[in-house]
């Protein structure tokens, strides 16, 4: 499934069943949600280094904590 949605230009492969997957691999806790540690796992394996950064910042901004102290987090939905 990875390399089929990967290298799809149709737009015809189940991307959001591969998101969906995707998070799972991540959610190790089965808490329904990811924090930014393992949101750079992912990103860093779908986009590689040169557009973590970029990546990261359109997702959690430019801090990676919230303003109590605690890790950011995204949930999936």
């Amino acid at each position: 499934m990875y390399k089929r949605c990967i290298t799809d230009k149709t737009g015809l492969e189940p991307r959001k069943l591969f998101n969906l997957v995707q998070f799972l691999m991540y959610d190790k806790k089965f808490k329904g949600r990811v924090t930014v540690e393992e949101t750079l796992q992912i990103l860093f394996v779908r986009h590689g280094r040169d557009r973590l950064d970029d990546e990261i910042k359109a997702i959690f901004g430019d801090d990676e904590k919230n303003n109590d102290g605690t890790e950011k987090e995204i949930t999936y939905g």
